[in-house]
C-alpha cells in the first residue's frame, strides 16, 4: 500500500527554498525530520513504529511532499521516501555514531532531545538545543491526554517518567524519521501543474476551489484551507499517480 502525505511548511513561505530546519537536508541522499507535524509523526508511530525504538520501512512505499506556506506562489519545496522511523532516544544514540549526521549535534539542531538514563534504564528526555524552547515537551507528549499528567514530571529542561509509568503511554509522540532525499528546494521549487491539480481534485472530491494556490481547496468561509497541522493522506492508486507525475517533473 502506498502512503502519500501532503502538507504545508508553515514556517517556510519561500516557494524556492526550504527555510526551516524541519525537514533538514543532511546530504543529497538523506533528509532528517524531527519535531513539528505532530499528526504526521503520530500516524507513523502508530502505524509503523508502534512500541519499537527503530524500524526500517525501506520496503514500504511511504512518501511525504511539502509545499511552501502561501506567499505569492505555491510550489513543492521538498519530497522524501520514509526509510527509518525511530524514537528520539534511538536517533540520538545511533545517529551520533554516523558521520553523515554530524550536523545534527549542534545548538540549532532539530534533534533537540537527549535521552536520560538511570541505572541504564531509559527514564525521559532532556531538551538540549534551541529548537522549540517553549513547547518542546509537547513534541513527545500529547498535551490533550490529561489523564497521563500524573505519569510524568517536568523540571526545567527535563521530562521524566514517574514510577510505574510506561514510556509509550506517556511519550505517544516520540517519533522522528529519516527519508531518502527525492527533492529539496535550494533555489527553485517545483511548479504545480494541471495534472497534479487533477490528482488533488480526485483525492479530495468533497473540496471546492482546488487550484495551484489552494491545493487543499477552500474552507467553509471560502478561504484557503491550509490544513494546519493536519497533512492530507492519500493512498494507493491516486498516491501512485501523484508520485509518478512528481518524478517526471523532477527529471525534466
Amino acid at each position: 500500500m502506498t502512503h502519500l502525505f501532503l502538507y504545508i511548511l508553515g514556517a517556510s513561505c519561500d516557494p524556492d527554498f526550504v527555510k526551516c530546519d524541519v525537514p533538514l537536508e543532511i546530504n543529497e541522499r538523506k533528509i532528517f525530520f524531527g519535531p513539528c507535524s505532530k499528526n504526521l509523526r503520530n500516524y507513523l508511530k502508530r502505524e509503523f513504529l508502534k512500541e519499537n525504538n527503530h524500524v526500517n520501512i525501506n520496503d514500504k512505499e511511504v512518501f511525504i511532499v511539502g509545499f511552501n506556506a502561501l506567499n505569492y506562489k505555491r510550489k513543492i519545496v521538498w519530497s522524501g521516501k520514509v526509510t527509518d522511523i525511530m524514537t528520539y532516544e534511538e536517533a540520538y544514540n545511533s545517529l551520533s555514531k554516523n558521520k553523515d549526521f554530524s550536523e545534527l549535534f549542534n545548538f540549532d539542531s532539530p534533534l533537540h532531545l537527549k535521552p536520560i538514563y538511570e541505572r541504564d534504564k531509559f527514564t525521559g528526555y532532556e531538551h538540549i538545543t534551541s529548537k522549540h524552547e517553549e513547547d518542546w515537551v509537547w513534541d513527545v507528549i500529547n498535551k490533550r491526554k490529561k489523564k497521563i499528567s500524573k505519569k510524568y514530571s517536568v523540571d526545567g529542561s527535563t521530562v521524566k517518567l514517574n514510577s510505574g509509568a510506561h514510556r509509550n503511554d506517556v511519550f505517544s509522540l516520540d517519533c522522528c524519521f529519516i527519508c531518502e532525499n527525492i527533492f529539496y528546494a535550494k533555489g527553485l521549487g517545483l511548479e504545480i501543474n494541471d495534472k497534479l491539480i487533477n490528482i488533488l481534485k480526485k483525492a479530495q472530491p468533497e473540496k471546492e476551489g482546488i487550484d495551484k494556490q489552494n491545493i487543499f481547496g477552500l474552507n467553509s468561509k471560502s478561504k484557503t484551507d491550509g490544513r494546519r497541522g493536519n497533512p492530507l493522506l492519500i493512498k494507493d492508486k491516486v498516491a501512485e499517480c501523484f508520485i509518478a507525475e512528481l518524478d517526471r517533473i523532477i527529471k525534466i
